[in-house]
């Protein structure tokens, strides 16, 4: 049970990852790889980015959101992994 929540994590820290990169690189935004990977990421990027958007954190033209995101998910995937131990 463990490995296999530890897996999920993972592989959506990988999936903010890859929405990271994507930003960086010259990425056709209408294939079905990008919309899906919007789609599995904005639900979760989107409550950070209106965070830092109402705290005026956005006005630097860096998206800092994914990064707390990442690290969130590392703390609450830690808190699950002890609590079942």
């Amino acid at each position: 049970m463990i490995k296999l929540i530890s897996n999920l994590f993972y592989i959506y820290n990988l999936l903010i990852f890859g929405r990271i990169m994507s930003s960086w690189f010259d990425f056709n935004r209408s294939s079905p790889l990008y919309r899906y990977l919007y789609l599995f990421t904005e639900p979760i990027l989107f409550p950070f980015r209106n965070l830092f958007h109402s705290l005026g954190l956005l006005g630097t033209g860096i998206d800092f959101s994914p990064m707390f995101v990442i690290l969130t998910l590392n703390y609450l995937r830690n808190i699950i992994i002890r609590a079942l131990m």
